[in-house]
């Protein structure tokens, strides 16, 4: 890194920076209060399974399964 010249780290730092950024802003939802991400998340898939499954659209849910509460069920609560 020391043999590249001033002008080409400051542009890798911008870079680099500009995709952190872009990635914190995908993912930041996710681990905010409440959730909003993985709320929205939840949502579309319960959108998908009831296209797919009509049985599940029908009844509400399968036995055993509540697409609800998956966040809780696999451990994703995450507080800042």
């Amino acid at each position: 890194m020391k043999s590249l010249p001033p002008d080409t780290l400051k542009v890798i730092e911008a870079d680099s920076f500009w995709c952190f950024s872009k990635l914190l802003d995908g993912i930041q939802d996710n681990y905010t209060f409440a959730q909003p991400g993985i709320q929205l998340k939840v949502n579309a898939l319960k959108d998908i399974v009831s296209r797919v499954d009509s049985e599940y659209s029908v009844s509400g849910r399968k036995p055993g399964i509540e697409i609800g509460n998956i966040s809780t069920t696999v451990g994703i609560g995450f507080q800042n």
